[in-house]
Parts: C-alpha cells; structure tokens; sequence
C-alpha cells in the first residue's frame, strides 16, 4: 500500500529533481542556504521599519536609536531562552514547539505592523515582541 506524499514532500522532491544538477552532499547545507536568505531578507524589513520611522511617525533620528536599542534587549538575554526550552519541554521536544510558537508571533506582529499599527508605542511593543520571538 502506497502512502500519499504531502505538498512539502512534493515540493522538495520536485525542487531536488529541479536541481539535480547541484551536488548537495550533505542535506544541512540547504537549511544553512535557507537561514543565509531569511536573514537577508531581514535586511528588507529594516529598510521598511526605516521609511516607517521616517514617513508615517515622523521620527527624529534620537527616538529611532532609542527605539533600535530596545530591539537589543531580547538578544542580551538570549542564554534564558536556552534554558527555557532545556527545562520546559513542550510535548516531550526542547527545541521545535518553541521555534513553531515563536515563528507564529514573529508572523503575527508583522502582520499587526503592516495593517494596524499607527501610534509610536504599537510599533515598539510589536517590533520588542518581534526581536523577541526571533531571539527565542
């Protein structure tokens, strides 16, 4: 009895057959090409939060380092989070419920930051909530 192949399956079978022709030893190269192009993709958002500082709140420069040195904070404490999930596995794992919660509040505050954020506090609690989940 054959079992049916899910789309993500499908999809990474038909982008592996797509490129054949690169010879990918080892299978951690592709998630550290993956990692390489969301943080470039980092880069995109920063350009936005810019021209939203700029544009929209009519920032000075001074608030916007005020705001981008909050950013900072979920990263200095980044060691906690490690033993959060060390200690506090969900569902028996350490590491994969917490990277699921986190990446789905990292997708919920981009969203609120697009449609409905207008006030200078809504972008901070939102992009310290943000720096948080992908801190964690």
């Amino acid at each position: 009895m054959e079992h049916s192949k899910s789309p993500l399956v499908t999809i990474l079978h038909r982008l592996n057959s797509l490129f054949s022709f690169v010879n990918i030893p080892d299978k951690t190269y592709l998630v550290v090409v993956l990692i390489a192009f969301s943080q470039g993709v980092v880069g995109l958002s920063d350009l936005a939060l810019n021209y939203l500082y700029k544009d929209d709140l009519h920032l000075m420069p001074p608030q916007v380092t005020r705001i981008n040195s909050l950013i900072i904070i979920p990263w200095i404490i980044k060691p906690v989070y490690g033993l959060i999930s060390d200690t506090l596995p969900i569902c028996g794992y350490r590491r994969k419920p917490y990277l699921f919660i986190f990446g789905c509040v990292s997708i919920f505050c981009w969203y609120m930051m697009a449609l409905y954020v207008n006030t200078v506090e809504e972008v901070v609690f939102y992009i310290l909530l943000n720096s948080l989940a992908t801190a964690f």
